[in-house]
């Protein structure tokens, strides 16, 4: 998984993709995922780093099948909560407030 922080008024926003996303765009509708900008081109990180990333975030942007399930699995968010865009599972939560 690829990983990118952000600081937004001193708060950190997590960007994870799946590595094998990185560099594309879908479309369905009206609806866009782009992760082709800077936004999610980040450094692939192991599950430990992720941890230690997530644990300090405010708020968690997850793209792709593997990225989702790490964060469900880890009952950061459930299954109810993944949208889909042309069957790219994606999710935005607020973990830290």
């Amino acid at each position: 998984m690829i990983a990118k922080k952000h600081f937004y008024g001193g708060r950190m926003v997590l960007a994870l993709c799946d590595s094998s996303l990185l560099g594309k765009k879908f479309e369905e509708g009206k609806l866009r995922l782009d992760l082709s900008g800077g936004f999610y081109r980040g450094e692939e990180v192991s599950e430990k780093m992720l941890e230690s990333m997530v644990s300090r975030a405010y708020i968690l942007n997850a793209v792709g099948e593997e990225s989702v399930v790490w964060i469900i699995t880890r009952r950061l968010a459930k299954k109810d909560d993944i949208k889909r865009i042309s069957d790219v599972p994606h999710v935005q939560i607020i973990i830290n407030q």
